[in-house]
């Protein structure tokens, strides 16, 4: 339960909405106990005077109540759902910033699908625990306590008789709670892995289509399902064999007052009306009682993903993005414009080390200096540490050893939200939203006017595309409409509306052909000095004409210079350089396929 009172938080902006809540609450069983007196005088006064102003008094109190119990349910109804569904909004607004914050450590470890699971799924589930817990449970319980005031006035005796059963009641809800809790978290962790294994597949789709894999993913997607349906078959077990339990347990008690009542009918004690009354109120007990342990099957399955959403909102700070700031954002500000800090360097790494995972050390006493203005490029063969070095220059991670530094200031002293304000990235794997052209470019920059995204664009060679509806033109989900190149020019062009000092392009232009890669490269010689430039490249015609090149080969630099200072020393950049010109040729040379049988 604790849980649950961890969440009761949330419903405190709508403290006046509860409490109309619960005065709607609050009269609904007092006008059911009403209802059912009346039916007392019924048997009582109307079988021995069927005429009279005793007949106007009960068929006016029967329509009184009618309209102050339909006044009472809809407000009861209609402020229940408004409360929960502002808790909703408010615990997902909560999640999602929380899952946005959190290192790529935890988004690589964990599947997309499982985190869409948690904010969709499980957080519905909480606004069962927050408003069936508070407006059913309160609803039952005060009808419980009503009755039961009723019955002891009544007859005492009947009272307690009825009541024998209750402790057999309350220890089958007891043990019903703690198997109904297990089932429940596991149909949540089994509806996670089934929505992960969705996105997956379905964000992958044109790769199972290339490769004819529906039936291998259909029979994923089917073991999946049947995971979760046998831990589905498992909760309402449990739900089967507690439901007629609690049923059979309220019966005995129904006949051991029939059984007593009727011997208080031959004695004289008590009348039919008393009887009649007394059974129609203890079934206004059992109900809500039986009642209450029915919630308890919501209840349980709302704990179970209430303890999931929990679990990731107090995730320690270990798995939060590195972040120690120690300067005000002014101070990177007026290092980058001069005469506040004039430094030589926009970035140095100083004996930098780096690991994913211990044991598995990917930069090894990595050192660069990338002057003030200039264009630099990293080159060197896959898996040399080029794209890591990146993501520790924007602190995705920070550095086992050694440090970085921009403009002077060690980047751990920065916010990371700060620092990253002052850089722009192309990254290796596009990544475009659902929406227009305009609407992704100014991704960049959210203030971005309209000459300056169309700036932008022509800078990125988008112009020259033929595009149905110009840059208002709708790519599809995730550039799907868009060709490979195609969306490596708007994600350029996003990079370049934010006019950051410092521009990274990490393999921004594989997928351009020479012409278009030419004309970025032109783009990029018009920055030259007034942007610091960072070219991550397989291709090395990307970095020819860059101010400097870096040859980074198992995680450290092992040689930096100019294209034609490189070529000289006809070291590691020369074999790279020799390398490609050989498998160009080749390229260009008659391929003969195999015979495929």
């Amino acid at each position: 339960m604790r849980t649950w009172f961890r969440f009761l938080v949330l419903l405190k902006p709508y403290r006046g909405r509860l409490i109309v809540t619960f005065l709607a609450t609050l009269s609904r069983p007092l006008l059911n106990a009403a209802k059912i007196y009346l039916l007392k005088l019924i048997v009582d006064n109307l079988v021995a005077q069927p005429t009279g102003p005793v007949v106007l008094w009960i068929c006016g109190g029967y329509l009184a109540i009618a309209l102050l119990k339909g006044g009472a349910n809809y407000l009861d109804q209609y402020q229940g759902a408004y409360i929960g569904g502002r808790v909703v909004i408010d615990l997902r607004h909560q999640l999602f910033a929380r899952l946005l914050r959190l290192s790529l450590h935890y988004h690589h470890d964990h599947r997309v699908g499982e985190s869409v699971s948690r904010l969709i799924s499980d957080v519905g589930a909480v606004e069962d625990v927050l408003v069936a817990g508070i407006t059913d449970g309160t609803t039952q319980a005060l009808t419980i306590f009503v009755f039961a005031t009723m019955l002891f006035y009544l007859d005492p005796f009947l009272a307690a008789i009825s009541l024998l059963v209750l402790p057999f009641l309350f220890v089958s809800l007891a043990l019903y709670a703690r198997r109904s809790r297990l089932a429940s978290r596991e149909v949540r962790t089994r509806l996670s892995e089934l929505t992960a294994t969705v996105e997956e597949v379905l964000s992958a789709i044109v790769l199972v289509k290339s490769f004819v894999r529906f039936s291998h993913e259909e029979q994923r997607f089917r073991e999946r399902g049947e995971q979760h349906w046998q831990a589905r078959l498992d909760a309402a077990r449990q739900r089967a064999i507690f439901t007629p339990l609690s049923d059979i347990i309220a019966t005995v008690g129904t006949v051991l007052v029939v059984y007593f009542g009727a011997q208080a009918l031959a004695a004289g004690t008590l009348t039919i009306g008393g009887l009649v009354i007394f059974l129609a109120y203890l079934g206004q007990l059992y109900n809500p009682l039986l009642s209450l342990s029915r919630l308890g099957n919501t209840m349980q399955s709302g704990l179970a993903a209430a303890e999931r959403v929990a679990a990731l909102l107090d995730l320690s700070k270990d798995h939060d993005e590195p972040s120690a700031a120690l300067l005000p954002r002014s101070t990177l500000l007026k290092a980058y414009h001069p005469p506040y800090r004039i430094v030589e360097s926009a970035i140095t790494f100083e004996h930098v080390f780096f690991s994913y995972k211990p044991g598995r050390t990917i930069l090894r006493d990595f050192n660069l200096t990338v002057p003030r203005g200039a264009i630099v490029g990293l080159v060197g063969a896959s898996g040399g540490g080029k794209s890591t070095a990146i993501a520790l220059l924007q602190r995705f991670y920070d550095p086992d050893a050694g440090r970085i530094t921009v403009f002077g200031y060690d980047i751990r002293q920065f916010e990371t939200t700060e620092l990253r304000h002052y850089m722009a990235v192309v990254p290796q794997e596009i990544t475009l939203f659902m929406g227009s052209i305009r609407e992704n470019i100014a991704y960049g920059r959210l203030d971005a006017d309209h000459n300056t995204i169309l700036r932008a664009a022509q800078q990125a060679g988008i112009l020259e595309m033929k595009l149905a509806d110009g840059l208002d033109t709708l790519i599809g989900p995730r550039g799907t409409k868009l060709s490979g190149g195609q969306r490596q020019r708007v994600a350029i062009a996003r990079a370049l509306v934010r006019q950051a000092p410092i521009l990274i392009f990490d393999e921004a232009t594989s997928a351009l052909d020479s012409l278009s890669e030419e004309k970025i490269r032109s783009t990029l010689d018009t920055l030259r000095g007034q942007h610091t430039v960072l070219l991550i490249a397989h291709r090395l015609s990307t970095v020819r004409t860059a101010d400097l090149i870096a040859v980074v080969e198992q995680g450290h630099v092992v040689e930096m210079g100019s294209h034609e200072e490189l070529l000289q020393r006809n070291g590691a950049y020369a074999t790279l350089v020799r390398g490609q010109c050989t498998t160009d040729i080749a390229k260009q040379a008659t391929i003969v396929l195999p015979h495929l049988s």
